[in-house]
């Protein structure tokens, strides 16, 4: 016969219930938690570098955030016009 061990649980009528365990809770075992890898930094020699290799990459994203700003210039402007009528 296995030995059993009794529990008690309080219930909010104010009474007891026994439990009857038969084994002790086993534990859970923890996932270790991944390994992050951090970015390197980059430096000043790492972005000049980059530049040299990839010129026409570096162009069209200049390019790209010229445009960007003078769109945004044209809606400021409209919203401002549309809120002055």
């Amino acid at each position: 016969m296995t030995q059993h061990t009794l529990l008690y649980i309080h219930k909010r009528r104010g009474f007891c219930k026994a439990v009857t365990k038969e084994e002790p809770e086993k534990k859970v075992p923890v996932p270790e938690q991944p390994i992050v890898q951090q970015k390197p930094k980059i430096t000043e020699d790492v972005v000049n570098d980059y530049i040299k290799e990839n010129p026409d990459v570096v162009s069209n994203y200049l390019r790209n955030e010229r445009a960007m700003k003078a769109q945004r210039k044209q809606m400021n402007a409209r919203s401002l016009l549309n809120n002055a009528f």
